[in-house]
């Protein structure tokens, strides 16, 4: 199953938890910043190892999908992988990312389960660049997350997300990479 079908699944799986999707109303924008742990497939991406750690900085716009009650949250972020050197090579990973949240309550109070879809664009920094070296991680790339959120007060809210998203190819074209990364953050809301 390619990464587009399984993103529509967990799209489609949701629908069925519409009717108790969390009513709770925080203020319109967030600012979050989240640390970021990566799986196995994006520590081979950046040679990572041990206990690296990225982060997230993102700004949100609350709202509810067109015409229901469903919170939904609309964010445009930056992910930022710094890369760790192997054998004289270090690779980076860094992206722009544009994210629909949907969220559906838990029945405890003040906490919702998040789910949604990123549109992601990414660049991959190789240092020192291979002779002959071409950008194989190239165009927009899709990704789904799923997580939970527990709004401490009217101003703060804490999340944590898997975030699963396409990135390419090895330069041979022979492996295909779909990254993922826990992010453990905070958002303020204003």
């Amino acid at each position: 199953m390619n990464m587009r079908t399984k993103l529509t699944v967990i799209a489609l799986a949701t629908l069925p938890f519409a009717g108790t999707l969390a009513a709770q109303e925080t203020k319109p924008f967030d600012a979050g910043i989240a640390w970021s742990f990566p799986t196995d497939n994006l520590k081979e991406v950046t040679n990572a190892s041990g206990g690296y750690a990225g982060f997230n900085l993102d700004l949100g716009y609350n709202t509810h999908l067109v015409g229901t009650t469903v919170p939904l949250r609309l964010s445009l972020g930056f992910n930022d992988f710094p890369g760790m050197n192997n054998q004289g090579v270090t690779r980076s990973l860094s992206g722009i990312q544009a994210a629909g949240d949907i969220f559906i309550a838990t029945g405890i109070k003040n906490l919702s389960i998040v789910t949604g879809a990123s549109i992601n664009r990414w660049t991959e920094k190789i240092t020192p660049t291979p002779a002959g070296y071409s950008d194989h991680v190239k165009g927009t790339k899709f990704g789904a997350r799923f997580g939970a959120e527990y709004q401490v007060n009217a101003l703060c809210s804490v999340n944590a997300l898997l975030q699963v998203v396409e990135l390419g190819t090895d330069p041979n074209a022979t492996k295909g990479f779909n990254p993922s990364w826990i992010q453990v953050g905070v958002k303020y809301h204003f």
